[in-house]
């Protein structure tokens, strides 16, 4: 048997028939025994060690995609698939079934880079937290992760991606047991128009990629299951995104450096529920641009759902969001911003009574318009 072969391109093979070309090849001491391959596949279920594989690979120079789904692995193994590989590597085909646990020892704390990889494919979905928090791929545009229902058990809570990416074929997984996404903008508006995939979302981690203008750094949506979101940290939001962020009853955790001014609303309607004490208290400190001289909305409505026992704190927090929309922009002879208030008709009447006080004073020195508190019904969503 031949010791190398320079003409092949692409092999598709049982394991068995590469043990006895990997022999042919180590017996011969040849620095390549195919020098030509740009693909290599497993088609029958495969006995092959890892450490035979990753012999293998500095053999094959030019070899840009590998199947290796047959194969179970480790996360050392997956180390070592980079380091042999991991620079010429563009399109990867990984078993995420088969992942065997190994002693703590054996995983390197580095980041696993894959500076080459630009296509991803995981069958399974018990890789995937390993994957997506240990691995860097700073080039990957398409992803694909085959689950089944079997996979719907895996306790997935966490998925970070460090970089866009685009579904394959635009076939999301459905990860129900995911809780936190940790994602660029871009990705979370791709996945946000799916959010069914991602049923028990509660966290969401936003960040932009460095862009040359602020508009492309804005997050305008995200992904939100059946149980609603309890947390947002992002980097600069759009102000419709505020609307669907208050209206969510168990909301609580705020974190954004800029509110974007830059599409005026010509009404923005932002809900007050016992919980979200803080994330009123965080809007009043956002920084308001840019530009800066846009203020957020034409029309302000001020919906209180439902109220705690700290009315005082909560009455506050309210009236200095509304006081810091108004005073945005930079003419002095701005028109008052026009406010309207609705208050559930359930809520103890000294809120109302407290509101009225607080927003007349800011309207006495003319930043408001404030029309009567009106008393409703509302209903959380």
């Amino acid at each position: 048997m031949p010791a190398s072969w320079p003409q092949p391109r692409h092999l598709d093979a049982p394991s068995s028939v590469l043990h006895v070309m990997l022999l042919g090849v180590l017996v011969m001491n040849r620095s390549h025994f195919l020098p030509q391959l740009r693909t290599l596949t497993f088609s029958h279920h495969v006995d092959l060690e890892f450490d035979t594989v990753l012999t293998l690979l500095p053999l094959l120079p030019k070899l840009t995609r590998s199947d290796l789904s047959l194969l179970e692995m480790t996360e050392s193994c997956f180390a070592g698939l980079a380091s042999t590989a991991g620079a010429s590597l563009t399109n990867l085909v990984l078993n995420g079934r088969g992942l065997r646990n190994e002693p703590d020892s054996a995983v390197s704390l580095a980041p696993i880079e894959f500076l080459a990889l630009t296509r991803l494919t995981v069958e399974g979905t018990e890789f995937m937290p390993f994957l997506t928090t240990s691995v860097a791929t700073p080039n990957l545009e398409h992803f694909a992760i085959t689950s089944s229902l079997e996979d719907e058990g895996k306790i997935i809570r966490r998925l970070r991606f460090t970089n866009n990416i685009q579904w394959t074929n635009d076939r999301v997984p459905a990860l129900g047991s995911v809780s936190t996404i940790e994602a660029p903008n871009e990705t979370l508006h791709a996945l946000a128009r799916v959010a069914s995939t991602f049923r028990r979302v509660r966290n969401v981690i936003a960040f932009g990629l460095a862009y040359d203008n602020l508009e492309e750094e804005v997050l305008h949506d995200v992904p939100i299951g059946d149980l609603l979101l309890c947390s947002l940290d992002a980097e600069v939001v759009h102000p419709r995104l505020l609307e669907v962020i208050t209206r969510m009853p168990m909301f609580t955790s705020l974190v954004a450096q800029i509110v974007y001014t830059g599409d005026i609303a010509d009404v923005l309607t932002l809900t007050y529920h016992a919980e979200g004490l803080s994330v009123w208290k965080g809007l009043a400190k956002c920084t308001y641009g840019e530009p800066p001289e846009n203020r957020l909305t034409a029309r302000l409505v001020v919906r209180v759902v439902s109220m705690s026992q700290h009315i005082g704190k909560a009455v506050r927090a309210i009236v200095g969001v509304v006081a810091r929309l108004a005073a945005m922009g930079e003419e002095d002879d701005a028109a008052p911003l026009p406010v309207d208030v609705i208050v559930d008709a359930g809520i103890d009447a000294r809120v109302r009574k407290q509101l009225a006080q607080m927003l007349a004073k800011v309207a006495a020195d003319g930043a408001i318009v404030l029309r009567e508190i009106f008393i409703d019904r509302l209903v959380a969503e």
